[in-house]
């Protein structure tokens, strides 16, 4: 988010490479959401997945990223909670945020 928001500053969210893992995981999400009644607004084909990496920042995520780019390499992590939120507004509403159990 270039924009910073007046009380949590600016975000910095990376895009997460498909996989057929992530779509798996996706398909769980969606199925833990089904009694709530939500849906998602995009199918999986139109979806641009991506991870909130940092929240608060002070500087705009472009210029953050542009001070690690001699720094790139690919990133790995397990997943420990489930967060379903939608902006409304200056704010957001949180429907879901749930820990998850890790198997390893």
């Amino acid at each position: 988010m270039e924009n910073a928001h007046p009380q949590f500053g600016y975000t910095l969210s990376l895009h997460v490479a498909r996989s057929d893992a992530l779509q798996r995981w996706q398909r769980a999400a969606r199925t833990a959401l089904a009694p709530l009644a939500l849906r998602p607004n995009f199918s999986w084909e139109a979806q641009e997945p991506h991870m909130h990496i940092v929240g608060q920042l002070a500087a705009p995520p472009a210029a953050t990223i542009a001070r690690l780019a001699d720094r790139i390499f690919p990133l790995t992590f397990i997943a420990t909670r489930l967060v379903v939120s939608q902006q409304v507004g200056a704010g957001f509403v949180t429907w879901l945020d749930r820990r998850l159990r890790i198997d390893r």
